[in-house]
């Protein structure tokens, strides 16, 4: 069989029907059997490797030698303890004592949009500062997912974006004190989007970003106004000199909030 793409989720003898070394796309789904080092020196022009629920433990470093490859997905293995250097890591669980965040200390080169998620609480902040995250200067899309687990505000501000950051993504976060004191220095932010922060209390000035276009605030139950800090002093003194209450470069706010009231 002349097969291109292959997506698996049970062990099978690949060999017997397809030549696994023209496969450039490569899926395996709760597999642990097929996963072996034979299979990645087979793998000549893999582009695209996606190993989630595979049970690994480290990445084989096998791995390193796939030249075309482009996007590595180990999404939901936990054991994971240590990963080589990539360009693409979509998605990247984290579990206090299983999955760490300094385990993308070294991946310099990571870029494009990057999922971070809290699957437990988290509260270690010298591994949250060894990942290094204003070192990837080349992630765009970066977002935070923290699934209600508690995760401290130590260990927030330790997860500094990079400036290269356009679009931030938070959710699901636990506490009263919502966003870290590094949000308002990403020059570069296009998009905010802050989903369910059951217990936040206040917004921080987002006015001081000064590339933000769009904004999207859903989802705030413990939220009761929204006043002229929301937008920072550059922004008010905007507002009184053209009554907007936005600056004209943000053209989408969605505002999803119980029982707020909007100060003027």
């Amino acid at each position: 069989m002349k097969a291109r793409h292959l997506f698996a989720r049970r062990a099978m003898n690949l060999t017997s029907f397809c030549d696994v070394g023209k496969l450039r796309t490569c899926y395996f789904d709760h597999i642990t059997e097929n996963v072996t080092l034979d299979l990645f020196k087979q793998l000549r022009v893999v582009r695209a490797l996606y190993l989630s629920y595979c049970g690994l433990e480290e990445v084989p470093e096998e791995i390193g030698n796939l030249i075309h490859l482009r996007t590595l997905d180990l999404s939901y293995n936990l054991r994971l303890r240590k990963l080589i250097n990539l360009q693409r890591l979509k998605q990247f669980p984290v579990e206090m004592g299983k999955s760490n965040l300094g385990m993308v200390k070294n991946l310099s080169n990571l870029g494009g949009d990057l999922d971070i998620m809290f699957n437990s609480a988290y509260s270690d902040e010298v591994d949250a500062e060894d990942a290094k995250l204003t070192s990837k200067i080349h992630i765009t899309d970066l977002s935070f997912n923290f699934h209600h687990f508690e995760v401290t505000n130590d260990v927030f501000e330790a997860l500094q974006a990079p400036q290269s950051v356009q679009l931030l993504c938070i959710r699901n976060f636990i506490g009263k004190r919502f966003l870290p004191n590094w949000l308002t220095s990403l020059g570069n932010l296009r998009e905010l989007r802050l989903f369910y922060a059951t217990e936040a209390l206040s917004i921080p000035p987002l006015g001081k970003l000064p590339s933000l276009e769009k904004l999207y605030i859903m989802y705030f139950s413990a939220l009761r106004s929204i006043g002229r800090e929301l937008l920072g002093d550059r922004i008010q003194q905007q507002q009184q000199a053209s009554g907007c209450c936005f600056p004209q470069t943000i053209d989408t706010t969605t505002l999803q909030v119980p029982k707020v009231a909007r100060m003027g």
